[in-house]
C-alpha cells in the first residue's frame, strides 16, 4: 500500500466529515483503552510519511466509519496495491 495514497485517503475522508485532526484523534483514542496514537503519528500518516501497523489502521478506519475494504478500493483506484 502506498503510504501517500493512504494519507490522502485519510485526509480526504476526515475533511469530508468536517473533522479536524484533533477531533479524529479523539475519536480514534476513545474507541480503545489498550492503545492510543499520538497527534504526531496521525499527522505522519496523513502526510504520507508513515505506513501504520494494521492495528492502527483499523483504529483510524473505524473512527472514520470506513472499512478496510473501502480503503483498499481507494488505493486500487490510484493504481497502488495492498
Amino acid at each position: 500500500m502506498s503510504r501517500h495514497t493512504l494519507g490522502a485517503f485519510v485526509v480526504g475522508t476526515r475533511r469530508e466529515q468536517g473533522l479536524t485532526q484533533d477531533q479524529l484523534l479523539q475519536k480514534v483514542n476513545e474507541q480503545t483503552r489498550l492503545k492510543e496514537i499520538s497527534r504526531t503519528t496521525l499527522s505522519e500518516i496523513e502526510r504520507g510519511n508513515l505506513l501504520p501497523k494494521i492495528d492502527v489502521m483499523f483504529m483510524v478506519a473505524d473512527a472514520l466509519g470506513v472499512s478496510m475494504d473501502e480503503i483498499r478500493t481507494a488505493v486500487f483506484k490510484e493504481g497502488r496495491f495492498l
